[in-house]
């Protein structure tokens, strides 16, 4: 599918929407969310997959809302500027198990995970790997992020003019905290 916002799903305010399986691939959106586009909503993703979906911001997820995420794969999306795989608005975003790989940031930040000023994301349970952005390859936290037991964080690339942050990038009023082995 093709829109303006949320390629394939769009989940508005008070709404919820609960992946346990299935694949959202190949979606285009011009502005929020290539594959799904959460604006004030809730996205659980128990497994499934989130593929090839491209989008200005959050090739694969855009997140205004809440996202929990325990299972499932987020592969190889495009954002042309910000967050690849998930980009956030103000959001709440719980990532608790799965995989996020091979997305990109093409202009700007957060290949796999770009994290807003106004977002508070935990990572707990999976694995980032082979994402790629200007700044923050595998995750640009501008936010609040927290990292715990069990996260990979490996393989990723900051690729543009002012890089930084293969793995992670922390801008400035950002804050990470890192819990566990």
């Amino acid at each position: 599918g093709s829109a303006t916002n949320g390629g394939a799903v769009l989940v508005n305010s008070d709404a919820s929407f609960t992946m346990v399986g299935g694949n959202i691939v190949g979606n285009n959106s011009v502005e929020f969310g290539g594959g799904v586009r959460v604006d004030g909503g809730c996205f659980t993703m128990l497994d499934g997959t989130v593929a090839g979906n491209t989008s200005a911001r959050g090739g694969g997820i855009y997140v205004s809302g809440t996202m929990n995420m325990s299972g499932g794969t987020i592969d190889g999306n495009t954002a042309s500027a910000y967050g690849g795989g998930i980009h956030t608005g103000t959001a709440t975003v719980s990532v608790t198990g799965g995989l996020i790989s091979n997305n990109k940031a093409v202009k700007n930040y957060g290949g796999g995970i770009g994290v807003s000023q106004s977002a508070d994301v935990t990572l707990e349970n999976c694995t980032i790997t082979g994402n790629s952005g200007a700044k923050g390859g595998g995750v640009y936290d501008y936010g609040k992020l927290t990292i715990n037991e069990g996260t990979i964080i490996s393989d990723n690339t900051a690729n543009g003019d002012e890089t930084g942050g293969g793995g992670i990038f922390v801008n400035k009023a950002a804050t990470l905290t890192m819990n566990g082995g």
